[in-house]
């Protein structure tokens, strides 16, 4: 039986600080970057979820075939899990520890699940079915978007006056933590995806960027000591720019976007045009 479908709806009436939505270092873009390689986004559908007030950090959970998503509307907060096809509900796990401002949302899988959620108004990362355990988050209450790559958790760095990208890797104790800068970015990072290469990982990043021109994900390789800076690919237009996961299921990637007051999902299709590299569908097969 699915774990998520045994979770009742409950509602936290807390305050929280500081909004998601306003939370940004400048409407300038920091421009796509060039690389190693090149890649080619396709938006193949798109969604919006309207039991919830917002959509901001993403995990794909592979074993279930669900979106978890985090809404940090005050009173609300939610963790959803949602159909990668239309948004629909599948269940939710509310957020009761103190004042939560929930954002990334990483699944932590050894033979069930086990979220992972940071909080940008605290230090401390919430798991567990109930959220009723906590550990020490390195990166406080700057942590952005999660995911797992099966043994570490991965965390974008994004404090609002943020001029330089990074991101870390721990243990799912907050333990073995160790950060890396992200070349190539001057602006708060929202969204983090770990995706396959073949004998190394992949980490691609989003960055908030309120009312810019134009949002990019940029792509990187990491090599056991550094991240190397594959490249970047233009986003469809949006406001802002929120979570980001890769579907091992589907070779695809979700997105969570604003445009204004209203927040959707959208599946990408990335190829890269590199002549370097095998192709998505080799990488997939290799992971």
């Amino acid at each position: 039986m699915k774990l998520f479908m045994l979770v009742p709806v409950l509602i936290a009436s807390v305050v929280f600080a500081v909004n998601p939505k306003d939370v940004g270092t400048t409407p300038t873009a920091a421009p796509g970057q060039p690389g190693t390689d090149a890649f080619v986004i396709t938006e193949i559908n798109s969604f919006s979820c309207s039991y919830a007030s917002m959509i901001l950090g993403l995990d794909y959970v592979n074993a279930e075939d669900v979106i978890l998503f985090t809404d940090n509307e005050t009173g609300d907060e939610q963790l959803w899990v949602c159909n990668p096809d239309d948004g629909s509900q599948v269940s939710s796990i509310p957020m009761t520890w103190d004042t939560p401002s929930p954002f990334g949302i990483a699944d932590f899988y050894p033979g069930g699940a086990q979220p992972h959620c940071n909080d940008f108004g605290d230090t401390m990362i919430w798991y567990g079915m109930s959220f009723a355990d906590s550990y020490y988050n390195p990166y406080e209450s700057n942590g952005r978007g999660m995911d797992c790559d099966g043994t570490y958790i991965w965390e974008a760095y994004g404090p609002p006056t943020a001029t330089y990208g990074a991101c870390l890797g721990m243990l799912p104790d907050g333990t073995g933590a160790s950060a890396y800068n992200l070349p190539g970015i001057t602006t708060q990072l929202s969204g983090l995806t770990v995706y396959p290469i073949p004998g190394s990982l992949g980490i691609a990043v989003t960055a908030y960027q309120n009312s810019a021109a134009d949002h990019y994900i940029w792509f990187y390789e990491f090599n056991g000591s550094s991240m190397i800076l594959l490249g970047s690919a233009e986003l469809p237009t949006c406001n802002s720019s929120y979570g980001l996961s890769y579907s091992e299921n589907r070779d695809t990637y979700f997105w969570s976007w604003g445009d204004g007051s209203t927040f959707y999902i959208s599946e990408l299709e990335i190829t890269e045009t590199s002549l370097q590299r095998e192709t998505w569908g080799a990488i997939k097969s290799s992971f």
